[in-house]
Parts: structure tokens; sequence; C-alpha cells
């Protein structure tokens, strides 16, 4: 300023200094310009940058390098925080010499040698480093006879014991089996021929060797082989192949309805009333729908396994004016139903039709009656059963030369061949008129 102005000497005064900016101004008056700005880091690891805040009074700004891929250096060269990360482990070696090291370790490369192999021991583990754990160690044998044993040394990394096994008495089978040093001793000779059974190549001397008589043990020199099953008759217990031996096995289990279920008709008796064959019945009488007249009910057995499984009816029906019979039928699911028999006789002559069950059905087993006639009706008929039953059982085949023959045959229904052959059929020794699915 002008150190006179208007005669009148003149003052100079200093501004007020205020805070430093970046502008290339001494703001805060101290003679320093755009100083203690300061400075500002960004990014991490090897790309953190450092800039002055002001540089020429123009505001910096801080850019981070750029990432690379890690290598092993001691630094972080993705820039992710971590330092020689990622770099993974390398494995070498097999078995007990097995070792495993990092890639790197503070920022040095490492380098994988495998442990040293020693001699194989019994303990789960690949000691000599050969790619086998407990190998070569051999087997030991002990015993004589059927009593010889021979054990693995090792098993599962454990030492084996050789234990001889017990004897037992001798039977003819070409072995010591009560390992006293001898074969087979003491045996007779089925055909008087010197040799033994057990060492015989022809043990029934039919002129078949063993290896292809299909009775080795019987005199059968016609080699007969009905149902051609290998077996020959002579030894066959089932020679026609129908299923069913010449003998019968096991005990027979007989179960009875475990539950019913009336769907149409009215009923008098109980359940109780048709689980014997006493003259007991359980009457169940159709009842009127519009124009038609209906019955449908339906018993629930639980079927014992068995090879052979029949169902049982003792049943007859009022005399009907409408030609109405009823149909018993079985299902599996509730659904679908297969036919069995018709009850159509009218009187109770104690005598069970039958019906035999498919090898496949047991366990829940549901069984319906319902009238034949379902569209039309005008009397109301009454179907009686005295007993409804499923016997599981194994029973003796009755001809055992005819496969047409055997328990499970179906006699009937009446006017079928089966009801006039003068043969029974299903072995149950009724013939023809007699039994109760041919009347």
């Amino acid at each position: 300023m002008n150190n006179c102005s208007g005669g009148v000497p003149q003052t100079c005064t200093p501004g007020t200094p205020t805070a430093e900016i970046c502008n290339g101004v001494d703001d805060d008056c101290d003679g320093s310009v755009d100083e203690g700005l300061g400075t500002t880091t960004c990014g991490v690891g090897a790309c953190t940058r450092t800039v002055n805040n002001c540089s020429g009074g123009v505001p910096q700004t801080c850019m981070p390098g750029a990432p690379t891929a890690e290598i092993c250096n001691g630094v972080d060269d993705d820039c992710d925080g971590s330092v020689d990360e990622g770099l993974g482990t390398t494995t070498c070696g097999v078995g007990a010499c097995t070792r495993t090291v990092d890639n790197c370790v503070n920022g040095s490369t490492q380098t994988c040698t495998p442990g040293a192999p020693v001699a194989e021991t019994c303990n789960s583990v690949d000691d000599d480093c050969n790619g086998s754990v407990d190998d070569g160690l051999g087997s030991t044998t002990c015993g004589v006879g059927a009593c010889a044993r021979t054990v693995i040394n090792c098993v599962g990394g454990h030492v084996q014991s050789c234990i001889p096994g017990g004897p037992t008495t001798e039977i003819c089978n070409g072995a010591d089996d009560n390992c006293n040093g001898f074969v087979d001793e003491g045996f007779l000779d089925t055909d008087g021929d010197g040799l033994a059974d057990c060492v015989d190549p022809d043990d029934d001397n039919d002129g078949r060797a063993d290896a292809s008589d299909n009775c080795p043990l019987v005199f059968n020199p016609n080699q007969a082989d009905l149902d051609g099953d290998g077996r020959g008759d002579a030894c066959d217990s089932d020679a026609d192949g129908d299923g069913f031996n010449s003998f019968a096995t096991g005990s027979p289990i007989q179960v009875v309805a475990l539950s019913e279920q009336r769907s149409q008709g009215t009923q008098t008796g109980t359940l109780a009333s048709m689980q014997t064959s006493d003259n007991m019945y359980e009457a169940i009488k159709e009842i009127k729908t519009g124009n038609v007249s209906l019955l449908e009910m339906e018993w629930f057995f639980n079927v014992a396994t068995g090879h052979l499984a029949v169902v049982y009816v003792e049943a007859f029906q009022s005399a009907s004016a409408d030609g109405d019979n009823f149909q018993f039928s079985y299902s599996t699911d509730g659904s679908n139903f297969t036919d069995m028999f018709v009850v159509s006789k009218t009187v109770d002559d104690d005598l069970a039709q039958y019906y035999t069950l498919p090898p496949f059905v047991r366990g829940t087993v549901i069984i319906r009656a319902r009238d034949t006639n379902r569209t039309s009706g005008n009397t109301l008929d009454t179907l009686s059963v005295d007993q409804i039953r499923v016997l599981s059982s194994d029973p003796a085949d009755c001809n055992d030369l005819n496969a047409s023959i055997n328990p499970a045959a179906n006699e009937g229904p009446p006017g079928a061949p089966t009801c006039s052959d003068l043969v029974d059929n299903n072995c149950d020794g009724r013939v023809d008129g007699g039994d109760a699915n041919c009347r």
C-alpha cells in the first residue's frame, strides 16, 4: 500500500491467516505454500501406493498398483492381504514314506523329500513303501487232514495264530475227518466191488459212472428222468417236476379271518360264527337298491408262508328265483380281485369248495363274496357261510409220475373234464362228484 494517501501517512496492517488448502497460496501466512496437507496411502501388499495430497497447488488422487499372480517371494503379489497364499502343498513318497510339505514357507520354495523305507511289519502300515500294506509276511499251516488250517500271518494289522480245526466223525468224503492220518477208514462198500463208496467211480454198479449217473447211489441202468431235471426218477422226490414231493413236509398252518367288512346286504351271525365248521352260520342277505338285489362282503386274512396256500369255503345259498349265485374272489390290494369259484348249492353238504392261491400270494389276502347278477333281481337271496379258512402246507404228491395231478390242481367247476375223469386230481382223497368243486 502507499505510505501516504491524501497527505496522511498510512499504516500497513497484515490480513488474517486461514487454514491452508491446496491452491498454490500461503493461506495460513506462515511463509510456506500448501504445506501440512499430508499424504494418502492406498492398496494392499505389492499394490500399496502413497502420494502427497497436494502437488503444485493441485489435489492428488491415490491409485493402487495392479495385482499380479502370487509367487513365493514373501510379498503379497495378488494384493489380497495374504502373503504367499494358495501356493499349495506337495506330497511325495508311498506308505510310511509319505511326506507333505507346503510349497512355500517364508518366501522360500520347499522341496518334498520322502521318508526312508523300513522292513515290513504287521501293523496296517506300508513300512517298506512299496504300495502294499503288510505284504510278504507269509502264511502258517498247522494240523492234519481235515483239521489242517492255513492262516495268513498278518490280517488287518494283527498277527494271526494258526489253530488246527477240531476232528469230527469220519464220513465218506475223501477227507481225513477225524484227523488221525487215515482217509475214509471203516466205510462200507455199497455194491460189494471191493471199493469204498467214497472212492468208487460207480457206487451202485449199474454200469453208469457216478459222474454221469442221475442216481449214483440207486441202481437204475435205464436212467429214467421224467421231468428232465437231471435227477433220475429212482431217486427224485419230485419225479414229475410239478413242484410237489412224493412225501409231505412240515406242519400245515391254518388261518381264519381276522376281520370283515360288509358293503352291501344285511347280516345275522358274527365273524366268530364262520371260524369253524360247526353248522353255525354267518348269513348275509341281499338288499334291494332300485330294481337290483345286491350283496357284497369281504373277509381279511393274514396268509402264512407255505409251499401251497388253499382257500376253503364251506357255504351255501338260499334257493334263488332269479338265478343269482355268489362269486368268491380274492385280492391282495382291495382293488383288484381274481375270481375263484361260484357258490350255487342250496344245502350245506359239509364239503368246502376250494381254490389254490398262486405261489406269490402271501400275507394280507381279502376274500370277497358278491352276487353274480348285479343288474336285476326281485328276490333277496341269502348266502350262509359255515367256515372260511386258508391252509398253508407242503402236502405229498399222490401221483409223482403225472405233473397234472398234484395238491395244487383245482378240480371243477361242474362239467369240467376233471369232474368226470375218475381221478383225484388234487390229491384230497375225493374223486369227481365227491369233490366239492364238481358239485
